[in-house]
């Protein structure tokens, strides 16, 4: 599936879990290690070599504490929407933390304030009479 959705972005490659394919069906199986925690990690460290990649170089991206021997084996992590543990973290390491929830926090919290407002402002505003 990464690759497939890799492909129709226009990207070069991806990782992810492999699932087992037997005579076309999926088994339920996996095909290797389930990429989470450390074999995230371990995986990147592998194209790295594979590719010739200076993973000093590299960016990293994650929301989740899970991710973070990914982002530790990076030169350039990032939080975007990190979890509470990994903001933390990512605070403590001066990583950037891309927090994109709070944008939406307030333009809910504003939209009815707004709505209300013009909704005022045209009962308030005078009407021309006809005649």
């Amino acid at each position: 599936m990464a690759v497939i959705i890799a492909k129709r972005l226009g990207l070069t490659g991806a990782l992810g879990s492999k699932a087992e394919i037997e005579g076309g069906h999926y088994t339920g199986k996996m095909n290797g290690p389930l990429l989470h925690g450390k074999e995230k990690a371990v995986a990147v460290r592998e194209l790295a070599v594979e590719k010739g990649f200076d993973l000093s170089q590299c960016l990293a991206f994650s929301d989740s504490n899970n991710d973070l021997p990914l982002l530790q084996c990076v030169g350039h992590p990032s939080a975007i929407n990190p979890d509470a543990l990994l903001g933390l973290r990512a605070m403590a390491e001066g990583w950037p933390i891309h927090d994109f929830r709070r944008a939406r926090f307030i333009g809910k919290a504003i939209s009815p304030i707004v709505v209300r407002l013009a909704a005022l402002a045209t009962w308030l505003t005078p009407r021309k009479r006809k005649g």
